[in-house]
């Protein structure tokens, strides 16, 4: 009770300006981190939904011959809450194979010293993107191939221990 009388006694007067000076300082706050977060000042980045993205390659046939040809077949899941953009998959060709083709083609997907480069865009929470590499098995072919692939995004990934994987085909 003594504390309804304590503002009853401050009057209309006082609480008018109490109020709108409260709501000038948290309209000001909010426009100046406005600025800086546009400036790249400040980020609340904590405070958005993050991506999380994990990879799958696969090889198939499982059992390849010597030159015939090998299909690797690179998956992407954004298992996260927030979209991934500007995603790239690296794969990694190894010793032994020649790069036939890919899909996307190029300009999405490319290769350059055994590696296969492809840009693959955005992805929303729940979406997921293929990428396929074709390969020729070259006649002087180790007993066994290791690819390598992993993705990236330009967006904070909220787990990276699921951004790389490795594929082992054996070769008869």
């Amino acid at each position: 009770m003594r504390t309804l009388l304590w503002f009853r006694k401050r009057g209309f007067l006082f609480w008018f300006l109490f109020l709108g000076g409260a709501i000038s300082v948290i309209g000001l706050v909010g426009m100046f981190t406005a600025i800086a977060e546009g400036q790249g000042l400040i980020s609340f980045d904590f405070l958005r939904a993050k991506p999380d993205l994990s990879l799958t390659l696969s090889a198939t046939p499982q059992t390849t011959e010597k030159d015939g040809d090998l299909t690797y077949t690179i998956r992407v899941t954004n298992n996260g809450k927030g979209e991934a953009k500007r995603i790239v998959v690296n794969t990694t060709l190894p010793e032994g194979v020649s790069f036939t083709s890919s899909e996307p083609g190029d300009p999405a997907c490319f290769e350059s010293k055994r590696v296969v480069n492809c840009r693959l865009g955005a992805l929303e929470a729940g979406e997921q993107i293929e990428a396929v590499v074709v390969v020729k098995v070259e006649a002087a072919a180790p007993a066994t191939l290791v690819a390598t692939a992993t993705v990236e995004t330009s967006t904070d990934d909220f787990n990276l221990s699921d951004n790389s994987v490795t594929v082992s085909t054996a070769v008869k």
